[in-house]
């Protein structure tokens, strides 16, 4: 019987460090234990509803390692359809990698950090199994350890880009042809109103589609379902939306999803388009304008290779490498393969910005 199968199907006993571990897939009923080590490596104030929203809500999966009734590592994964050159295909976005301190050892096959990473890659993504590939954002630290185990591909940097907010000189209008609409998910009362939301982010993720496909991106989907869970259903961050649209025309063409500044002078991160990616210049514009009615010190944006390059002319103040995109060597792709990958991915890509 294979690994795979046998981690799906029961736990696993492991030798470490002269103590006996147990690997096992991740259950509703060790959240306890989870959110323990998610705030002891993390320093999170993660609690229940958010582990509702990301494992349950989310779907995500996780495979842990056990020393007597403590969880000490973790690795896990939220299904998320991605779009490949127009092929749409169940993925893995890879996340809450963790391994407690004390257990963070020697850099080989034998450690911690391996045997979850190895064990939830084997069990879930590939040929015949429930995830064509995985991806995700890890930091520097994992993915040197991931290529070096020889289970992990680097494919590319993200960068965080910046522009500067000059408030002694508004930013540039839109024009006559455009104009920009904060969106809303409550009605004057305080009560939810997401079917007109629904329909323009409908609307705009149906223009985003046809651009990419034909550009051949790698890019997540960004329809209602994916916007609904991962800007309105998430319970410890609130987003602003902004629609470009014509003036003479009600449909949405494109949408923004801000992070809005803490306080007066500090950053609004652009998180999100939803829109055709030819479009990001203007989006820019549109974005900075918020920035500067915030009163805002400046924006910031992650951007794979594909983003910045539409971004290029926008007058960029500085750039920075803010993350590191990597792909397991499980999924059902090679090497050539997934660095040939186009991806257009943006902070509202992750699960934690």
């Amino acid at each position: 019987m294979s690994q795979s199968t046998s981690l799906l199907e029961q736990a696993q006993q492991l030798t470490m460090a002269e103590q006996t571990l147990t690997l096992k897939v991740l259950a509703p009923e060790d959240e306890p234990a989870f959110l323990k080590l998610h705030q002891e490596v993390f320093g999170s104030s993660a609690d229940p509803v958010w582990f509702d929203w990301k494992y349950k809500l989310g779907k995500a999966v996780g495979m842990s390692l056990w020393c007597e009734d403590r969880m000490v590592a973790h690795c896990g994964g939220i299904p998320r359809t991605v779009l490949h050159q127009g092929v749409k295909q169940q993925d893995l976005q890879i996340g809450d990698v963790m391994v407690s301190p004390e257990w963070r050892g020697a850099l080989t096959r034998q450690n911690p950090f391996f045997h979850v990473s190895e064990g939830l890659y084997q069990s879930f993504l590939g040929a015949g199994k429930a995830f064509h590939m995985g991806f995700g954002f890890p930091n520097e630290r994992h993915l040197r350890l991931a290529v070096k185990l020889g289970i992990g591909w680097r494919i590319g940097e993200v960068h965080q880009l910046r522009w500067d907010v000059r408030h002694n000189n508004a930013p540039t209008q839109l024009g006559w042809l455009w104009q920009d609409e904060t969106l809303s998910s409550l009605n004057a009362d305080g009560q939810a109103v997401h079917a007109l939301l629904e329909k323009e982010v409908t609307q705009a993720w149906r223009g985003m589609q046809a651009d990419a496909n034909s550009l051949r991106y790698s890019v997540g989907q960004r329809d209602w379902a994916q916007f609904e869970w991962r800007y309105l259903q998430r319970p410890d961050k609130q987003y602003q939306f902004v629609a470009l649209k014509r003036p003479w025309s009600s449909k949405c063409i494109g949408i923004a999803v801000l992070s809005a500044p803490a306080e007066k002078g500090a950053a609004m991160l652009w998180v999100d388009w939803i829109g055709p990616t030819y479009l990001m210049p203007l989006a820019h514009r549109m974005v900075m304008k918020q920035a500067y009615i915030q009163q805002a010190s400046c924006v910031t944006c992650w951007a794979s290779a594909e983003v910045e390059r539409v971004l290029a002319n926008s007058h960029i103040d500085a750039i920075e490498t803010c993350a590191v995109m990597g792909v397991p060597i499980a999924s059902n792709l090679t090497a050539e393969q997934a660095q040939n990958l186009r991806w257009w991915a943006m902070a509202g890509d992750t699960d934690f910005l």
